[in-house]
């Protein structure tokens, strides 16, 4: 029904959109595309790895990634991957900051936006290593 490649073309598409909001003083909307691009990101790994929730929202894609990454992280007990067991609390971090952007009266300022782009970045990238070597 899902295809992650799919999921992914839009991870990279917000990832680039987060990047010309950044460019051009954006800094609400580049936050929110850059929590998109993860959010879609882990959404494709959970395809990838038949764990998408059935029930598809922002909780269950989270709750659901946290397992996953816990699971990864215990089958690599020997050669562990801090980073990969950080991803969730970084989906979490962009989340607060995307809801700051969205809702409060507190707006972005460029530091943080470029903040939450690197670590969209990071984050994507971080998944797509991960889904080449399934």
């Amino acid at each position: 029904m899902y295809a992650p490649q799919n999921i992914l073309a839009k991870a990279r598409e917000n990832l680039q959109a987060a990047k010309l909001c950044r460019k051009n003083a954006l800094n609400n909307a580049a936050t929110s595309r850059a929590y998109y691009a993860c959010l879609q990101a882990a959404t494709a790994t959970l395809i990838e790895h038949d764990q998408l929730p059935i029930r598809l929202n922002h909780k269950t894609i989270h709750e659901n990634f946290l397992r996953l990454c816990q699971q990864f992280t215990r089958k690599t007990d020997r050669d562990p991957n801090p980073r990969l067991a950080s991803l969730p609390t970084q989906l979490n971090k962009l989340m607060t900051y995307r809801e700051q952007a969205d809702y409060k009266d507190h707006n972005i300022v460029p530091k943080e936006a470029e903040d939450c782009s690197q670590i969209a970045n990071d984050f994507v990238s971080q998944l797509l290593t991960l889904l080449q070597r399934k």
